[in-house]
């Protein structure tokens, strides 16, 4: 069962397996939603999916950032917990249910990041084994003939660079607000700062007037 999450690496992998490089017989493919997706990552997986059967999985808890805003809190660096309950629980459900708990799991991790790869002989790691590092996954997608994605994750990820909020406070207001009305409620900070104390300086409203107005998506493919 290979692990997708719509960005480099895992998209490489489905590249090497149009291209014959990689096969899997009975593979199945599964993408865990939580509902909190970027824009463009949901235009991507529509695009995948014209490719390939991906099977789309979402949490029995719902929308992350409704039950964020329930119980009063956002995702947090320390803990994680919105990986566990909104992308591994419910892949593991699906296994469960679907008879596919001794499945390998085919994991993105590309050449470099072997200190992140479990050992573990429920896990195979394609890209390291054959050393693809992230500039060699990307030169995979372009060579067939694919764009390559955003970098997956949520809109309300902790681990988001303050670039990648100047970037929506630009380009995606909607999302942004969401994000500080969310921040708001838990009265608890993305970073050391609130979000709008974070970008509030002149020195990055200048850079949020410079970035560059592109939002990549493969609406085309729609």
């Amino acid at each position: 069962m290979l692990s997708y999450g719509c960005g480099v690496n895992s998209t490489a992998i489905l590249a090497l397996i149009k291209q014959g490089k990689l096969s899997y017989p009975n593979l199945r493919i599964v993408f865990a939603d939580t509902g909190c997706e970027k824009p463009s990552t949901y235009c991507y997986l529509r695009g995948m999916q014209k490719q390939f059967d991906i099977e789309v999985v979402k949490s029995y808890l719902g929308n992350l950032y409704d039950f964020c805003k329930e119980h009063t809190t956002i995702p947090m660096r320390q803990f994680r917990w919105c990986t566990d309950k909104f992308k591994l629980r419910p892949q593991a459900l699906w296994r469960k249910l679907h008879g596919y708990d001794d499945c390998k799991m085919i994991l993105g991790f590309c050449y470099g990041e072997e200190k992140r790869a479990v050992s573990s002989r429920d896990n195979e790691y394609p890209l390291i084994s054959l050393k693809i590092n992230r500039d060699g996954c990307k030169q995979i997608i372009r060579d067939v003939g694919w764009e390559v994605p955003d970098k997956s994750g949520c809109y309300i990820c902790s681990f988001q660079k303050k670039m990648d909020w100047i970037a929506m406070q630009k380009n995606q207001p909607d999302l942004w607000q969401r994000a500080v009305d969310l921040e708001k409620n838990a009265k608890i900070t993305f970073n050391k700062k609130s979000l709008e104390d974070w970008l509030k300086d002149e020195k990055d409203q200048g850079r949020i007037l410079d970035f560059e107005e592109y939002q990549h998506c493969l609406c085309a493919y729609d």
